[in-house]
């Protein structure tokens, strides 16, 4: 079975693309700081750790691991195994819960 570890790319919308994934990361608020595409991609690359998300979500995973700045990120994504294509829905920074159960 394929698996988001396998991945080779990730799938980002044009940053002037509003709607898109990457400006929708990008969008700072109280709750949830702004992330970068690069630091999604820095989780991916430091071997942060994949769970499954739960069912009806948006998402079918979920990666936790820590960007090269140290900031340690929760991102929710769709792996397309056929294309092993990432693509990020969401993200914020990890819960307390979460580094300590997945980390």
């Amino acid at each position: 079975m394929a698996h988001p570890e396998d991945a080779e790319a990730f799938d980002w919308d044009d940053d002037a693309d509003e709607r898109g994934n990457t400006a929708h990361l990008a969008e700072s608020r109280p709750d949830r700081p702004a992330i970068s595409a690069w630091e999604a991609e820095q989780v991916f690359d430091n071997g942060g750790v994949f769970v499954p998300n739960k069912k009806n979500r948006s998402g079918d995973w979920k990666l936790i691991g820590r960007a090269d700045s140290g900031r340690v990120l929760t991102l929710v994504l769709q792996y397309d195994e056929e294309r092993r294509i990432i693509r990020v829905f969401t993200g914020w920074d990890s819960t307390a819960g979460e580094r300590s159960r997945y980390l």
